[in-house]
């Protein structure tokens, strides 16, 4: 599975060498559109954290979808060697007399 910091750790990489091209914190003007994607960054964070839930949910009930679908098979197969067992042994009895 991969590592869900790395897309973090990448994005303040990046952040950091841009601030860095322009000249380091002091040279950085802070605009009113940088101010307010931080403060939507709670907003998208929980965002993308419900989507991240959402999906596993997802791959949870397909799992389980699977493992039902598995004993429904299981079951049905023990079902069919009964019954064609039950047959073979009512033709032997029915045509040995």
């Amino acid at each position: 599975m991969e590592n869900p910091q790395d897309d973090s750790l990448v994005a303040q990489h990046t952040a950091y060498d841009a601030v860095k091209a322009c000249g380091g914190m002091a040279a950085v003007d802070i605009t009113k559109a940088m101010l307010q994607y931080v403060r939507g960054s709670n907003a998208r964070y929980k965002d993308v954290l419900g989507r991240k839930r959402k999906v596993a949910a997802e791959e949870t009930g397909r799992a389980a979808q699977k493992k039902r679908a598995k004993k429904t098979l299981i079951i049905l197969k023990s079902e069919r060697s009964n019954l064609c067992r039950r047959l073979l042994w009512n033709v032997t009895r029915w045509t040995v007399k």
